[in-house]
């Protein structure tokens, strides 16, 4: 996983979010220089039950042939609900 904490989101015209870094990756394995694969939908329910679906690149090492998917920092990894409202549940 590379979460991202500088990117700007582009709504698709089919309905979804796409995900624009401004930084630039690398793999977190090894290091090596990662290349777009293919990308994965994600679907993230927010606090008001709203479900968002996210288009998100995935990479593949060219060093290690490691895949990386790209998320945001909104998103967290194997969930399927945003971060502020994982964070809102924890606190209380």
């Amino acid at each position: 996983m590379i979460i991202l904490q500088n990117y700007r989101v582009i709504s698709c015209t089919d309905g979804f979010l796409r995900i624009q870094s401004k930084e630039h990756s690398s793999c977190s394995s090894c290091g090596g220089k990662l290349r777009v694969r293919d990308s994965r939908h994600r679907r993230v329910i927010n606090a008001a039950g709203e479900v968002t679906f996210y288009r998100l690149r995935r990479f593949k090492c060219q060093s290690c042939a490691r895949i990386h998917t790209e998320l945001p920092d909104c998103i967290v990894p194997y969930k399927h609900y945003a971060a502020d409202v994982i964070e809102s549940e924890l606190i209380h």
